[in-house]
Formats: structure tokens, sequence, C-alpha cells
């Protein structure tokens, strides 16, 4: 979330905080019908608006970035890099803050819920076990140029937007205004169905309605080259002979055609050109 978008929830949601604090009702970025939205059924990752992905704890005060420098990669090497130095960042000032925000993208990319976990510590043990399962579908994704890495993306009004809560050292969900917004965005392979996830460049947020991130099951062609099992344009079919090879059957040069007797052997000890003590004439 940018800054500008952080400005602007914290002042919508000022001027309630006390009511909202005694009723346990959050405030959400938006229109009027934000505080109907937080106390609705609707849920993303199996939270509700204004939750704790990790905790279920409701708090909204002074929404931050997932992590502060957003994500600027462009490459899929870069962007791996990135993202795993924050998640196993121990030594910075913003370590945990770090851990917490990448370890909600790996664990919401790779299909797991809020729901599963009961503290930031459990989700970010499991995010770094499953970080080389996550590194190897992002990099088939590149491989197959399923990875748009600066992308505009127009987003219509009440698209949710996740958070880092300082307060609850979580990530929470809300919704924001129609905006456009660069995103680094995973096409979904072929045959696959659902929404695309975007990674919002500026604050490496999730944007947008829960995404699919399916594996790329379709073997990946390089450009100019036969899928594999197949043979280049032009190739004969298997067990085709090469060109200039008679048809199967065909007798070698100089066989003499079917039917033709044998030449006359002569006998035995005889001479093969005749009697050469007979004298010529």
């Amino acid at each position: 979330m940018s800054m500008m978008k952080v400005q602007r929830w914290i002042r919508r949601t000022a001027g309630l905080a006390a009511v909202l604090a005694a009723t346990g009702v959050l405030m959400l970025p938006g229109t009027a019908r934000a505080v109907e939205t937080c106390v609705t059924p609707v849920t993303l990752y199996n939270r509700g608006a204004c939750r704790g992905f990790f905790t279920n704890v409701s708090d909204l005060k002074n929404p931050q970035d997932h992590v502060n420098g957003g994500i600027s990669s462009t490459n899929v090497d870069n962007f791996i890099a990135t993202e795993r130095a924050r998640l196993f960042d121990t030594t910075s000032s913003q370590a945990y803050h770090n851990n917490v925000g990448i370890a909600m993208v790996v664990l919401v990319m790779m299909g797991h819920k809020g729901t599963e976990f009961t503290s930031q510590d459990q989700g970010i043990a499991m995010a770094r076990a499953i970080f080389a399962q996550w590194e190897q579908r992002v990099r088939s994704y590149a491989a197959a140029g399923l990875i748009d890495w600066n992308v505009t993306v127009t987003f219509s009004n009440g698209h949710p937007n996740t958070a880092f809560i300082p307060g609850m050292k979580d990530i929470a969900w809300a919704l924001l205004d129609a905006e456009n917004v660069a995103v680094i965005r995973f096409r979904l392979p072929q045959g696959s169905s659902g929404v695309p996830f975007t990674i919002q460049r500026v604050c490496n947020n999730l944007v947008g309605f829960d995404g699919s991130f399916p594996p790329v099951t379709t073997p990946v062609t390089p450009p100019g080259t036969s899928p594999p099992g197949t043979s280049p344009p032009g190739t004969p079919p298997p067990g085709t002979p090469p060109p200039g090879t008679p048809p199967s059957g065909t007798p070698p040069p100089g066989t003499p055609p079917p039917g033709t007797p044998p030449p006359t052997t002569p006998p035995p000890g005889s001479a093969p050109y005749g009697d050469i003590n007979k004298p010529e004439n």
C-alpha cells in the first residue's frame, strides 16, 4: 500500500477511532460502506476484513507496507533474492516486519490460508520451510513467460489490499477505492482458471482478490525449437530410410531378373574356357 493510501486510510478511520475501539468494529478504507464490510461474512484468505492473517486479531492502527521499500525487481533472479533476504532477515531493524510481510505473500501464493496458523512465528517457519518450492514455481512461471514484471492494472472501487499493522505485527486486508496500480503479475498457465496473483510494486503488498498460482504443467518450448518428443519441421517419420535407398525388396544392382537361369558352371577339373589341348581352327 502506498504512503498516500496509508494516509488516506488513517484519515478516514481517525474520526471513528473511539467508537470503533469500543465496539470492536474496524473502519476500512474507502467509502462509508466500508464499516458494513467489516461486519459482513466476506472473507479473504479465510480471514475477515481488518483481521490479522496469522492471529485473527482485530487492529487497523497505522497500516504500513508489507516491507519498507516495496519491490523493484524486473527479473526472476533479483525477485527471488530480494524476497529470500527479507524472509530470512534476522539482523536489520525491520527484520520481523520483513519476515511477517514476505511470509504472508509466500504462504498465500502457495495456497495456504490464515486459519492454518495461530501465530506469526508459526507462519514464518512454514514460509521458510516451503521457500524452495515457492522459488521453483516462480522460476517455472518466468521460464514460461508468465510474469509481467511491471504492468499497470486498474482495480475497481472496493478492491482488497493488504497492509502490515504494527500494533499486532500482522497482515490485515481492507478495501480501497478504485486506483491504477503498478504490479508484478503472475498470469495463469494455459488451461488454468482463477485470478492472477498481483503484487503491488510500491509496497510488496498483495492487491486484488485471492489469486491462483497453479503449477506450470505444460512443457515450456523455447522459441525456434520443437516441443519435447517432436522432431523439427521436415524431419521424415521414424523408420524412413535415407534418401536414395531402394524400396524394400529391390535386389542389389546387377542382380538378374527373376526367372533367369544361373550361369553354367564347368565340371570340376574342366577348363573354364574349353579344352586348351584342342587345336584352334
